[in-house]
């Protein structure tokens, strides 16, 4: 059976509300990998699902566009964290292989890699 596989922007305050979902998910017996960064493994992990982390997910190098949280700008935040992880996500998807894809509003890498990958993807 294919993985059902998470993916959220590397803030606790997306990942963690996500785990109440992960652990019913694993409860019913479905496999269950979560994306995310190592610093949330723990937290994962306790909910049953494995932990795959891929890179720095919302930190990367290069620094956001300026003003990116204003609401004004945060298109421009979530297209430029699109941007700077998918390489990476895709990657790692690759590996997992899952059979669908669940990631929030606001991982819009989640979207476009499920789209590029093929395969179902559920927003949270």
């Amino acid at each position: 059976m294919a993985a059902i596989a998470f993916v959220s922007t590397g803030y606790t305050g997306h990942i963690y509300p996500m785990l109440g979902i992960v652990r019913e998910l694993v409860d019913r017996g479905e496999p269950v990998v979560f994306v995310a960064p190592e610093a949330c493994r723990a937290a994962v992990e306790a909910a049953g699902a494995t932990c795959q982390p891929y890179g720095v997910v919302c930190a990367p190098a290069s620094s956001p566009p300026a003003g990116w949280l204003d609401m004004a700008f945060y298109p421009a935040g979530l297209a430029w964290g699109c941007i700077t992880t998918m390489p990476a996500l895709l990657h790692t998807l690759r590996r997992v292989a899952p059979g669908v894809l669940v990631c929030d509003q606001h991982t819009w890498a989640g979207k476009f890699a499920a789209e590029v990958l093929g395969v179902p993807v559920v927003i949270e």
